[in-house]
């Protein structure tokens, strides 16, 4: 289950802090440029994500989830070291993470928009929002924590219903999940 707590929540995380900047998914998807980005919008790419402080908001996000993941843990030392590894991973694959959405980035938006990004999130009130992202990313984070166990058990119930799990099964699996 801790697994499970973990991987949600770190997918949160990242979809909180890098959905901070962009704007809501619209209801279909959109289409993104195939060609090779150019060198301009890749630098332009780079200087939104270090705009953004993306590694800072994922740090905060983290910290905001830390009572979910560290959950039934009875040992203190124990839910140090969770909590110590997932900010090691998180942060040494930060990097890789840019890296990798920087080229998509820039295919994603046009050179004048990648500029009117950059240039409102290098500016002060672009920091102060990225700022208040921050705050705004943690009282959403503990909304979604609140709600959590009330979704695990709707999906539960809807697996059952999907996969014709007996009523021991159902009991037996939420048994192993509290574990």
């Amino acid at each position: 289950m801790r697994r499970l707590v973990l991987t949600v929540g770190l997918t949160a995380a990242l979809g909180l802090s890098a959905g901070s900047g962009f704007a809501q998914t619209p209801a279909a998807p959109a289409k993104v440029a195939v060609a090779a980005p150019s060198p301009r919008a890749i630098e332009l790419s780079k200087r939104y994500f270090k705009a953004m402080r993306l590694e800072d908001s994922l740090g905060k996000a983290l910290d905001m989830l830390d009572p979910a993941l560290l959950a039934g843990e009875d040992d203190a030392e124990q839910a140090e070291a969770m909590r110590s590894a997932t900010r090691q991973a998180l942060d040494a694959a930060m990097p890789r993470y840019i890296e990798k959405m920087t080229p998509l980035l820039a295919s994603a938006y046009s050179e004048e928009e990648l500029a009117a990004l950059v240039a409102f999130y290098e500016s002060p009130v672009g920091q102060s929002v990225v700022a208040k992202s921050r705050d705004v990313g943690g009282i959403s984070s503990q909304a979604m924590k609140d709600l959590l166990p009330g979704i695990m058990d709707d999906a539960m119930e809807r697996y059952c219903q999907q996969m014709g799990c007996e009523d021991d099964t159902f009991g037996l699996m939420a048994e192993q999940d509290q574990s």
